[in-house]
C-alpha cells in the first residue's frame, strides 16, 4: 500500500483524538474497559505470534501508545509518544487514511525501509482504524513483527472484530456518560462494554486452530452484545418519555450490569482457555441456561418467521460445567436451526428444544422441521470448515462438539420422527 502526499495533507491530528470522558488516557479509562484492552493486544501478540500487539491514540498533536502488549519482546511502553504529522510511523498513514495498512516486509518496500519503526526491527504492520462514534479517528490497533509477515485473512479478521470492541467501548463511554448526567453520579459505572474471544485451539492443524478461533469470537460476541444492546436500547426508550421513566431506567441499566459482568467472566473465561488454565466446572440449572438462550434468541428467530418452542423437565438434578460454554452450545443449536428454516417456504418454520434429566445426566434435544441433513453429510458436520451454507464459516457445530467432549458428553444428528428436519441430541453427564 503507497501511502499519497494528499492524504498526509488531509490528516489534522489537531484535537482530533482529544477524550471528552477524561483528560487523562488511559488513567481515566473505568479499569473494566483498561483491563480488557490489555487483554486485547495481549491475545493479539499471543496469537498472531508477534512481538508487539499495540493501541495507539491520536491526542493534541501526537500519538502515543495507550496500551501494549506484555511479557516484553518489544521496545514499545506505554506513554511513548511521537508527534503525528510527518512522522512517517505506520500509525500515521492509517490515522489520516482512515483505512487498514498492511506492510509485509518494510525492508524490501522502498517507501516504508526508512520508517522510524524500522530502527527497532518492527519491519511487518497490520493495523486498523480506531474512531469516536462521531468519526473522529482515536487511534489505531496494530500487530508488529520482527520478521516478514504477510498476515493472512484470518488474522485481519480477527484484529476487525477486537477493533470493533474497542469503538463498542468508547461508543459506551460516550453514550453513558450522558445516561449519568440525566441520572446521578451513582451510575458512572454503566459505561462499560464488553467482549472479547476466545478461541477453541483444539484441532490439529494451524488452519482448523484459526478457523476456530474466529468461529468462536464471531458466534460467542454475538450473544452478550446482543444482551447489552436490548438492555441499552430500552434504557434510552424510558428517557426518552415524557416525563422519563426514571426508575424502569434505573432497571434497565441494573440489567446492563449484569450482562456487562457476564461479559467480563467470558472474557476471563477465554484468556484461561487461551492459557490452558484447567477449566472450574460449577454446579448449574440446565433449564435457567436454556430458557435464558432462548429467550433472546427469540427476536432474531421472530424476525425470520421462525417459531421456537421450549419444552424443560422439572426438579432436575444440577449439572456440573462451565455456563458460558453451555450457553454457547444452545445458542449455536439454535441459531442454526434457525439458518436452516430459511430454506423452507411450504410450512410453518418451528424449532423445539427440550430438556430431560435421568439417574445418569442430562439430554438436551434441538429440532426444526427444515429441510434436514442428508444421511452421507452426518458424519462430517462436526468437522472444522464444513458448512452446507454459501456464507457460512462451518465452524459452529464444531465448537459445539468441542464444548460438549470437554463436559464428557456426546452429541450427534438424527432424523426426526415426524416430518422433515434435522433433530441434534446432547447427552451431559450429572457430575464431570
Amino acid at each position: 500500500m503507497t501511502y499519497e502526499k494528499s492524504a498526509r495533507a488531509a490528516c489534522d491530528p489537531s484535537g482530533a483524538g482529544r477524550m471528552h470522558v477524561s483528560e487523562g488516557f488511559p488513567e481515566g479509562l473505568p479499569d473494566e474497559i483498561a483491563g480488557k484492552w490489555q487483554r486485547i493486544v495481549d491475545t493479539v501478540a499471543v496469537l498472531l505470534g508477534v512481538p508487539a500487539g499495540l493501541i495507539m491514540h491520536v491526542r493534541d498533536e501526537k500519538i502515543e501508545v495507550a496500551v501494549a502488549s506484555s511479557g516484553g519482546g518489544h521496545p514499545y511502553h506505554v506513554g511513548d509518544s511521537e508527534h503525528l504529522a510527518d512522522s512517517g510511523l505506520y500509525c500515521e498513514t492509517v490515522v489520516c487514511t482512515g483505512d487498514r495498512l498492511l506492510v509485509a516486509d518494510a525492508l524490501a518496500d522502498e517507501h516504508w525501509k526508512d520508517n522510524p519503526d524500522v530502527k527497532f526491527g518492527m519491519i511487518a504492520y497490520l493495523g486498523f482504524p480506531i474512531h469516536w462514534p462521531d468519526g473522529r479517528p482515536f487511534g489505531t490497533l496494530c500487530a508488529l513483527d520482527s520478521k516478514s509477515n504477510h498476515f493472512s485473512q484470518i488474522f485481519e479478521r480477527l484484529l476487525i472484530q477486537f477493533r470493533d470492541l474497542i469503538e463498542q467501548d468508547l461508543a459506551m463511554l460516550c453514550e453513558g456518560l450522558s445516561l449519568t448526567q440525566r441520572l446521578t453520579q451513582e451510575r458512572e459505572e454503566a459505561h462499560t462494554a464488553a467482549s472479547a474471544a476466545r478461541a477453541e485451539l483444539a484441532t490439529a492443524t494451524k488452519l482448523s486452530v484459526i478457523g476456530e478461533l474466529a468461529g468462536s469470537i464471531i458466534h460467542e460476541i454475538n450473544q452478550p452484545l446482543t444482551s447489552i444492546r436490548l438492555h441499552a436500547d430500552a434504557t434510552l426508550r424510558w428517557l426518552d418519555r415524557d416525563p422519563p421513566q426514571l426508575d424502569e431506567a434505573v432497571y434497565s441499566i441494573e440489567k446492563l450490569r449484569v450482562s456487562i459482568d457476564e461479559t467480563v467472566e467470558l472474557v476471563a473465561s477465554l484468556r484461561a482457555k487461551a492459557r490452558r488454565a484447567p477449566e472450574v466446572l460449577k454446579s448449574l440449572d440446565l433449564n435457567e441456561i436454556v430458557s435464558k438462550v432462548v429467550a433472546l434468541a427469540r427476536r432474531d428467530l421472530s424476525s425470520m418467521g421462525v417459531h421456537c418452542e421450549l419444552q424443560l423437565e422439572k426438579n432436575a438434578p444440577s449439572l456440573q460445567g462451565d455456563r458460558l460454554q453451555i450457553e454457547q452450545l444452545v445458542m449455536n443449536l439454535v441459531q442454526n436451526a434457525g439458518r436452516a428454516l430459511q430454506r423452507i417456504s411450504d410450512r410453518p418454520r418451528r424449532v423445539s428444544v427440550s430438556t430431560k434429566a435421568g439417574s445418569e445426566g442430562w439430554t438436551l434435544v434441538v429440532e426444526d422441521n427444515g429441510p434436514g441433513i442428508e444421511p452421507a453429510l452426518t458424519g462430517m458436520i462436526f468437522e472444522p470448515l464444513f458448512t452446507t451454507e454459501e456464507a457460512g464459516l462451518g465452524l459452529g457445530l464444531s465448537i459445539c462438539k468441542s464444548i460438549v467432549e470437554g463436559h464428557r458428553g456426546t452429541i450427534c444428528v438424527e432424523e426426526r420422527d415426524t416430518g422433515p428436519g434435522a433433530r441434534f441430541r446432547i447427552s451431559l453427564p450429572v457430575e464431570n
